[in-house]
């Protein structure tokens, strides 16, 4: 199985340490791996030396260009699964997701913590985009169910 990992920047945190982890359980697993993302960061650089291909999207014209950039690698690496984590990779991972059409993609999102009232707004509109929401906690799976709820 393909899976793309899209991710906001490529530094040290939470979410960075989850895609790095699935990404080398994935890989051993036997699918193909890549990770795209709007910034380079350490984790990158760990993704590379195992092997695992990284692509940079950059942020550039409101990121327009790198959504174009991340159209373009789902055309070519041809995913079975995108998977998204943190709000700008998952805004444009599920606009890039859409223009594909119905395909074989599924998208994939991980919610990995609390947003403002206005990620919620925009939450409320895009969350059918995503075939399958992830959370890491009871927790967080309650407060984004009554959040969404609540607009």
């Amino acid at each position: 199985m393909r899976i793309l990992q899209l991710i906001n920047a490529l530094t040290w945190g939470g979410a960075q340490v989850l895609v790095l982890d699935l990404c080398r359980f994935l890989a051993r697993s036997g699918h193909q791996v890549a990770v795209a993302a709007f910034r380079d960061g350490p984790v990158g650089n760990l993704l590379r030396d195992e092997g695992i291909r990284v692509e940079i999207l950059s942020e550039q014209l409101f990121d327009v260009i790198a959504f174009l950039r991340l159209k373009a690698l789902i055309r070519e690496f041809s995913p079975h699964i995108l998977h998204t984590h943190l709000f700008s990779a998952t805004f444009w991972g599920r606009l890039a997701g859409q223009a594909q059409g119905q395909g074989s993609l599924k998208i994939v999102t991980s919610v990995h913590g609390i947003e403002s009232a206005g990620y919620q707004r925009l939450e409320g509109k895009m969350a059918r985009l995503s075939d399958r929401l992830i959370f890491p906690s009871q927790y967080l799976k309650s407060w984004y169910s009554g959040a969404l709820r609540s607009i």
